[in-house]
């Protein structure tokens, strides 16, 4: 079995896989890098103990973002390592590039966090809708919640649907018992995404920058996408209050997050992290794939409307009742084990897996 991943989320929620994995020697699991954060990717891995040896490294070019290099390149892999299941997680383009390498190959796909959905195909984009395809195209589907689940059931997606928790709770968990930082910060900002690009990043920029100014310490784990980074250093780079700082290690993000008074952010990952820990969280967004975090009552979601990040974010760190209602842990993907789950159904799907494949040997002789 190989699992592709190239990007710091994605490290993050196959190294539980990983982990697990080294319990059951009948399962020879390797990790595929795909090219996209060669620093952060191996790095990330090395906090959980994840070590290249258990990593087959494709050239980390700026050509392998390019879709159908990716799917050759994928298509390359597993004719060489013959594999009986090809995982992806998440919504990359590069995931779906190599589900689609796996599909033509006839070698069956399993999708980690499968069955998120916005309800709008524009929003993430394009996540939403690599998320929909690679849908179409998996046999095990590892939902992260019945939400998600009940999304596939209505989409008809092919194959077995399962709930097995989010294993970015099984990957948070091991670092949650460190002893707490003694340097705390009022709010923990991020961002990233394509909507925030730009002038937005510019008009949230002003936003952090009056909270700064409210006396608010701020600090800023810059993103290496020259999108948002750009204006963001610009703009924040040596203002009383805000320390920019690069990439923080996985484990120092977990502390973070359970002593920051306030998230403010546009990221995936930390929406199911903040929901765990109890810690109030603004979405930059104006949608999200992850409902389950805004009824837990948790998590808000904060326009671009000059202000509103700014007003909202002092009523939560001055308005103790406001504090309370949002300081609540919810635990909509689970408690942990997810990894677990996740190999039960694959062990299961092994037992059976000849009769799960019936084409696959015929199109990997003919891809040779």
């Amino acid at each position: 079995m190989i699992a592709f991943g190239g990007t710091r989320p994605e490290a993050i929620k196959l190294a539980p896989l990983a982990i697990a994995a080294r319990n059951r020697p009948w399962i020879d699991f390797r990790i595929v890098f795909s090219g996209q954060q060669p620093d952060l990717f191996f790095r990330t891995l090395a906090d959980f103990g994840v070590d290249a040896g258990q990593l087959v490294n494709t050239p980390a070019t700026l050509e392998v973002r390019d879709p159908a290099i990716m799917r050759a390149l994928a298509r390359l892999h597993i004719n060489t390592t013959l594999p009986d299941l090809v995982l992806v997680q998440g919504d990359t383009t590069t995931a779906l590039a190599c589900a689609q390498a796996a599909h033509s190959l006839g070698v069956a796909i399993g999708h980690v966090e499968a069955g998120l959905r916005s309800g709008n195909p524009d929003r993430p984009f394009p996540e939403e809708q690599n998320r929909r395809a690679i849908g179409q195209l998996a046999q095990l589907h590892f939902a992260p919640c019945t939400r998600a689940r009940d999304n596939l059931l209505a989409e008809d997606a092919p194959g077995e649907i399962v709930v097995t928790g989010n294993t970015v709770i099984d990957a948070m968990s091991m670092f949650t018992d460190r002893p707490l930082p003694k340097t705390r910060y009022d709010i923990l900002f991020t961002c990233h995404r394509r909507e925030n690009f730009g002038d937005a990043a510019r008009g949230i920029a002003r936003e952090i920058g009056a909270l700064a100014n409210a006396g608010l310490r701020v600090l800023l784990p810059i993103h290496t996408n020259p999108g948002v980074a750009e204006p963001l250093t610009a703009m924040l780079n040596g203002r009383h209050n805000i320390e920019i700082v690069r990439s923080r290690p996985y484990p120092s993000m977990i502390d973070l997050l359970r002593t920051v008074r306030l998230v403010i952010s546009d990221s995936g990952g930390l929406q199911e992290e903040c929901a765990a820990l109890g810690t109030p969280l603004l979405l930059l967004r104006e949608e999200t794939e992850r409902p389950e975090v805004i009824s837990s009552g948790n998590c808000r979601l904060v326009s671009n409307s000059p202000g509103d990040v700014t007003a909202q974010a002092l009523n939560i760190l001055r308005n103790p009742a406001a504090d309370r209602d949002m300081r609540r842990r919810a635990f909509p993907y689970g408690r942990g084990k997810a990894a677990d789950r996740t190999l039960d159904v694959i062990d299961r799907w092994l037992e059976a897996a000849p009769n799960n494949r019936p084409m696959a040997d015929t199109k990997l002789a003919l891809a040779r």
